[in-house]
């Protein structure tokens, strides 16, 4: 191999380890750009869930009010019930009374 030969071949090396390095360099600033937006995704994913929690401990806080609410109103369908028997009874006695 002729000096020049061995002179382009070195060069050519040298060129590829350069351009090697940049590309690293890119990968490694790449991965640490993916490393933060992973970081960002697991908070967003974290404030999520947390959300998500408080919104399931309303749906079970209405849920207790409604069933609360529902045995109410029925309590009051039979004391209603109850009292309109009752007004049904008194008003027969009183019309069979005059009549």
């Amino acid at each position: 191999m002729t000096p020049q030969e061995l002179e382009g071949t070195v060069e050519f090396i040298l060129q590829h380890q350069a351009q090697a390095a940049v590309h690293l360099e890119r990968l490694a600033q790449r991965q640490g750009e993916m490393q933060s937006l992973l970081l960002q995704m697991t908070e967003l994913a974290q404030v999520q869930s947390r959300r998500l929690d408080r919104h399931d401990d309303t749906l079970r806080s209405v849920d207790g009010t409604l069933r609360s609410i529902d045995g109410t109103l029925r309590s009051i369908q039979v004391w209603q019930q109850e009292a309109l028997s009752r007004l049904d009874r008194i008003l027969d006695r009183l019309t069979r009374d005059r009549g």
